[in-house]
């Protein structure tokens, strides 16, 4: 696969410099990520910056071996923020993730605010509502066409 490393090595220069510039303004920053796997089981972190309206997206991020919190945290601070010239200690004020207990343990170990997902929280709250009206949708039926199946013989029997 071909892959323009000289577009990617600006896109990251840009990126460094922009960093570099809200820095010196005195601002800092917020990250959401979640961990994501592929179809061929490959695992991935996608981690975002925010700040304020804007907000930049540093890629993935492979993650190999195990996803504790401990290797999480190693992989978002020495793989991706340093890299762009951001430290999770003073330039990081908050995180967003979804409620996974691996992830709920990084927000516990970071030196930082956390914050979880609401929207996420509200997407496994209606899978939930969806998947137990699936599984009470057959008990409903049977009751349902066992009522019908009565109804229909007593109107059969009150035209007779």
């Amino acid at each position: 696969m071909y892959c323009n490393t000289n577009f990617e090595n600006t896109v990251k220069a840009d990126l460094i410099i922009e960093f570099e510039y809200l820095k010196k303004q005195g601002k800092r920053f917020a990250l959401s990520f979640d961990e994501w796997t592929s179809q061929k089981n490959h695992r991935y972190l996608n981690l975002n910056v925010h700040h304020k309206e804007k907000h930049f997206n540093l890629g993935l991020i492979r993650i190999h071996g195990s996803s504790t919190a401990e290797h999480i945290i190693s992989l978002i601070k020495k793989k991706t923020l340093e890299s762009f010239g951001l430290y999770s200690d003073t330039d990081i004020i908050g995180v967003t993730t979804d409620g996974a207990s691996v992830m709920v343990k990084v927000g516990k170990l970071m030196s930082c605010y956390q914050q979880l997902c609401f929207v996420h929280g509200l997407q496994l709250a209606v899978i939930d509502i969806c998947k137990n009206n699936i599984e009470r949708g057959d008990e409903l039926q049977e009751i349902t066409s066992n009522e019908s199946d009565t109804d229909d013989e007593d109107t059969n029997d009150t035209h007779e």
